[in-house]
Order: structure tokens, then sequence, then C-alpha cells
């Protein structure tokens, strides 16, 4: 569970992108599973990118350490901010190459 804060609403695009995170930061690789094949979605604001969209629980997406995610601080985004995912993209690219340089020593 993420220390700064209690996550109980994810959207797809943030518990999928945590989850990926994650797995990298982990095992070194993409997760084998992306997500639960069943949820149960309601409309509400998501704790990690403050939309209202449609959002389920951590638990769906294995429960993931959302403090990988650049935007954790629950403010609403701008349109400007709206290309924090290609961020993501390069911190885990960044953590996977840590990740195989270790595995290498």
């Amino acid at each position: 569970m993420n220390k700064i804060k209690e996550i109980h609403q994810v959207c797809d695009k943030c518990g999928l992108e945590a989850n990926r995170l994650t797995c990298i930061k982990r095992f070194g690789e993409e997760p084998k599973k992306a997500k639960f094949d069943v949820s149960t979605y309601n409309e509400t604001k998501c704790d990690i990118c403050g939309k209202l969209k449609m959002c389920t629980e951590p638990r769906d997406f294995f429960y993931p350490d959302f403090s990988l995610l650049t935007n954790t601080n629950n403010k609403e985004i701008s349109p400007e901010e709206e290309e924090w995912n290609g961020e993501l993209r390069i911190e885990a690219d960044k953590l996977n190459k840590e990740f195989n340089k270790e595995r290498e020593e």
C-alpha cells in the first residue's frame, strides 16, 4: 500500500501503469497479467490522477506500488500535464536498466 496516502479508487490508466512499474521494479520485466479479468467499477474520482472516471479497487491491479507514479498528489491534471504517462514510461525504462545492471553484478 502507498505510504503517502491510502488508495481506495483507481482508474485503469493509473492502475495499469502502477502495476507495470511495480513489476519492472520488482522483477525486471513487464507484468504477466495486467489486472484481474473481472472487476467492479463505479464512476468516482481516481485517488491517483484526481479525474472523475470509472474506477475500481487497487486489488484489481494486484496492489501495485502507487508511489512509483509521478502524479500521486491527488490534484487535478491540466491538459499540459496529460502527457505524464510518457514520463512514467521513461521512469520505467530507468528502473528496468537499474534492475538489469544489479542482476549482472
